[in-house]
């Protein structure tokens, strides 16, 4: 990996060693840019395959006006061998999450990736590397460990991605609340439709791998263990 800095420009060279994996360079237009301290490694929070192959990436650590710069990781002997697969900019929610597509069709499931943070000149230490799930064999989730209580306003999910589609249901199938796109791997989600959670109900959760622009089928996980909702009586 070699790094050049002149006229505010910053370019990373990267090799790959395998025949398939070709020279790859990106470019990050610094014109503007004053010092700053070297920033901090990101964190890549989770990965969603979306249909289209695209890969929903969620991350943090990058403050706004930075570049997250995603690729992908090749452990080698001694070195670190990188092909960029995407870079955006840092536009952290509330929660400081920055959520983003990157288009690549060779990443699949026991792939890894990693990311690294440009802050004006500088560029961050690689985040650890996140291992891509097989998108064709997801598990299921599952609903809180403690108990459901009647009149209670949310429960927690969890067993998914950050980028997938989170759905809580009134078994069999009725849908009580539905988050599109997950920031997180145990989200805390409302009784939605119906009000509050009702003695005997019982619920079940699903998840689906995110949905890309285009809006194709995506992949379901089979439905969570059922939790029946208990009285407070």
């Amino acid at each position: 990996m070699k790094l050049e800095v002149g006229s505010w420009k910053l370019v990373l060279l990267t090799a790959c060693v395998a025949a398939t994996h070709a020279w790859a360079q990106f470019t990050v237009d610094l014109t503007t840019a004053e010092p700053v301290g070297v920033p901090s490694a990101p964190v890549i929070l989770g990965a969603s395959h979306c249909d289209g192959d695209v890969i929903r990436v969620s991350l943090t650590g990058g403050r706004p006006g930075a570049t997250y710069v995603v690729t992908e990781y090749l452990p080698g002997v001694g070195f670190i061998y990188l092909n960029q697969l995407g870079q955006f900019p840092a536009a952290p929610n509330a929660d400081g999450v920055t959520q983003a597509d990157v288009p690549d069709p060779r990443l699949y499931g026991n792939d890894s990736i990693t990311a690294f943070v440009v802050d004006q000149q500088q560029l961050s230490a690689a985040a650890a590397p996140h291992v891509l799930r097989d998108p064709t064999s997801l598990t299921a989730p599952e609903l809180a460990p403690t108990p459901v209580w009647e009149c209670g306003q949310a429960t927690a999910i969890r067993g998914h991605q950050p980028g997938d589609e989170v759905t809580l249901l009134r078994a069999p199938n009725r849908v009580r609340f539905v988050v599109p796109s997950a920031y997180s791997t145990h989200d805390y989600v409302p009784a939605g439709t119906g009000g509050p959670f009702k003695a005997g109900e019982t619920l079940v959760a699903r998840y689906q791998t995110c949905r890309s622009a285009q809006g194709a089928t995506t992949e379901v996980s089979p439905l969570s263990a059922p939790v029946v909702v208990a009285s407070w009586t």
